[in-house]
């Protein structure tokens, strides 16, 4: 006969009793599948495989957004429908060329609130790939039609400002965090009300970087 039994987590399986024999034999009829195990290390690479996803996705979407605002600036901040259609071409343009650029300079693997000086100027020469490629795109494709010769010049303080403005953010936001916390352990040193565990990192490789990473 069939049996239907509940264990205690809500897990459902059907055993079957034989009763040909003289002891009773019980064998499974639906098996409850168990998560395979996964290593650390494919769940680390996973993590920051997205985490560079998500930061490729907010590098393009401040690039795209640098060209409109480029555009209200040069219209004095009045929509012209016409401009904005004929902006189009160029914003598709740029899109491609910031998916390339930021991609192949690592911009979507940097950890924003340990940026520097140095990552600063990888930026502006990030955002000056990106404006002349796009320009030279978009002039292959249409000569620049509807484009208004100022876009590129414009476009290229926007991006900058909007890409190190947006890691300057993050980098004070974590500090600013961090300050905060290192006050409430300081007054609360005396009464060990909290406890502090430190991380030692010994060598610089990959997965130091994919640490991090993931900490991040």
């Amino acid at each position: 006969m069939t049996l239907g039994q509940n264990s205690g987590v809500g897990r459902r399986a059907k055993i079957r009793v034989s009763e040909t024999s003289g002891s009773p034999r019980t064998r499974p009829e639906a098996l409850v599948r168990v998560p395979a195990f996964r290593p650390y290390g494919a769940v680390l690479l996973e993590g920051v495989l997205m985490r560079s996803l998500k930061l490729l996705i907010v590098d393009v979407l401040l690039v795209v957004i640098g060209i409109f605002l480029a555009q209200a600036l040069r219209d004095n901040f009045e929509f012209v429908a016409t401009n904005v259609s004929g902006l189009i071409p160029y914003v598709i343009a740029s899109i491609i060329s910031s998916i390339v650029v930021v991609t192949g300079l690592g911009l979507n693997r940097s950890v924003w609130r340990f940026s520097s000086m140095r990552d600063y100027l990888i930026l502006a020469a990030a955002a000056a790939v990106i404006v002349v490629s796009s320009l030279l795109l978009t002039f292959s494709f249409n000569r620049l039609e509807g484009t208004a010769r100022s876009i590129p010049f414009l476009s290229f303080l926007t991006i900058l400002v909007l890409l190190v403005g947006a890691r300057v953010y993050a980098r004070i936001h974590y500090s600013t965090r961090r300050g905060g916390a290192k006050q409430f352990a300081t007054e609360a040193a005396d009464g060990d009300l909290l406890t502090k565990n430190s991380t030692i990192i010994i060598g610089l490789n990959r997965l130091t970087e994919l640490y991090l990473q993931a900490a991040h």
